[in-house]
């Protein structure tokens, strides 16, 4: 695994130009430097806490960190956890998938598919109809 260091400049990359409006100190550099030392330290320190304010967005609450120096470290561990996660596929690329290998299949075979929860806008009546037209299907 490859830029999951944290460091001054892993941090300066998750200051966004959209940041600079909100916290126009920033735009010193003295100022910013203090900001990245404040999340560096707060990197390494075992004792920091993330403090967190529900706000309202949409009509409806979220969540945020209170202090910028937190929020630039918690970009930077998203990041780094997004490169270390593999990126899931669609529900349309999984069914693709699914038909192709019940095309292949063999010539005895058990699938149990939880259809309901892949897809919460199927109509179950509907699937249960065509289950019981087609012979090689059951509806367990």
């Amino acid at each position: 695994m490859t830029k999951q260091a944290i460091t001054h400049k892993t941090l300066d990359k998750h200051i966004y130009s959209s940041d600079m409006s909100k916290h126009t100190n920033l735009i010193k550099l003295e100022e910013k430097k203090k900001i990245l030392d404040k999340s560096f330290n707060c990197s390494n320190s075992l004792t920091e806490f993330f403090e967190i304010q529900k706000i309202i967005k949409n009509n409806k609450p979220c969540y945020t960190l209170k202090s910028f120096h937190q929020v630039t470290l918690a970009r930077n561990l998203t990041s780094n956890i997004r490169l270390a996660l593999k990126k899931t596929k669609s529900r349309n690329e999984i069914s693709r998938q699914l038909v192709q290998h019940l095309k292949e299949g063999t010539s005895y075979r058990i699938y149990r598919l939880d259809i309901k929860s892949f897809f919460e806008s199927v109509s179950i009546g509907v699937f249960q109809g065509s289950c019981h037209h087609q012979a090689q299907l059951s509806s367990l």
